[in-house]
């Protein structure tokens, strides 16, 4: 049995305080981050310092979820095309991209973004990557590394992302303390 044909979406959002210079030199450039909406959720990649993965699902279109100020703006979504992929199956495809490709620690804004993300997922998906303009500022700066240290910090992992990241910590490091927990017990009860 198939599952009935869903749109693949590229969703795409502008980051106004760096566009604003851009433009000025090239009204064709720009910094961009997408998201790819399947089945009503919206897959995105970012990063963080962990071996986990970096890739965090949204509501499609929520800027809230992206930056706690005005970082990103909603510009526009581009039909990419259809997939018969069982929604199950997409889960297994991100939770596989996440633990290879899209590890939190692989993002860099130049070499492996949310651009890149939204590329290898739709070919995934679909059969078609994004247009290829989207990333055409990040091949540029590639040429002058020093362009890439004067990215502001807030730009590489977005709130939604930092707010998962936190809580896998807090999970972990629970995860830590309670095997010391039943050691120190059982160290207690030797001591009797």
């Amino acid at each position: 049995m198939s599952a009935q044909k869903q749109s693949v979406t590229l969703h795409v959002y502008d980051v106004p305080d760096a566009n604003q210079y851009i433009k000025i030199m090239s009204p064709d450039l720009g910094v961009f981050h997408t998201g790819v909406e399947v089945y009503g959720k919206e897959y995105s990649f970012g990063g963080h310092p962990h071996d986990f993965s970096g890739i965090f699902i949204t509501t499609p279109k929520d800027i809230r979820s992206l930056s706690v100020s005005d970082t990103f703006k909603y510009k526009e979504s581009k039909l990419i095309g259809y997939t018969e992929l069982t929604e199950d199956s997409i889960q297994q495809i991100v939770t596989q991209m996440g633990a290879k490709e899209f590890r939190g620690k692989d993002y860099n804004l130049i070499r492996k973004n949310c651009n890149d993300f939204s590329n290898a997922f739709c070919k995934r998906l679909c059969g078609k990557g994004i247009p290829k303009d989207i990333n055409n500022l990040v091949k540029i700066i590639a040429q002058y590394p020093w362009l890439e240290k004067q990215i502001p910090k807030e730009f590489m992992t977005p709130k939604t992302l930092e707010n998962n990241v936190k809580e896998r910590e807090k999970r972990d490091k629970q995860m830590l303390n309670k095997p010391n927990a039943d050691n120190k017990e059982s160290n207690d009860n030797n001591k009797q």
